[in-house]
């Protein structure tokens, strides 16, 4: 080659020959039916799975009682979230993110109401 266009590695100068791939604001909708319907669901279970200790924390705090709620158990949860939450935030996976989030609150109000009332 005597166009001298081979090389570009070697040349001085801020030719980059590999550039960052351009980050997409969004995903692109999968093809495959399935994968695209779970990538929607994902989001409303990522918000119900949380509202399934609701009723915990209101008997907590309603009844001021903690009785046969173990606070070992919630404080693991919490832990495991934080992991979990962090795991999401560097993979910036928003499904892991918003479950683990949502999560962790309602670990924080159960947690304080076992300490407070148990």
């Amino acid at each position: 080659m005597a166009s001298g266009l081979h090389h570009f590695h070697k040349r001085k100068g801020k030719l980059v020959m590999n550039p960052k791939p351009i980050k997409r604001p969004f995903k692109t909708p999968s093809k495959n039916k399935l994968r695209g319907f779970m990538d929607t669901i994902i989001y409303i279970v990522a918000v119900l799975g949380p509202l399934i200790a609701i009723p915990q924390v209101l008997k907590i705090w309603h009844l001021k009682e903690a009785t046969g709620v173990s606070l070992i158990t919630w404080i693991g949860y919490l832990f495991g979230g934080f992991f979990w939450l962090t795991y999401g935030l560097l993979h910036e996976e928003k499904p892991i993110i918003i479950t683990n989030a949502l999560w962790i609150f309602v670990q924080i109000f159960i947690i304080i109401g076992i300490v407070r009332y148990g």
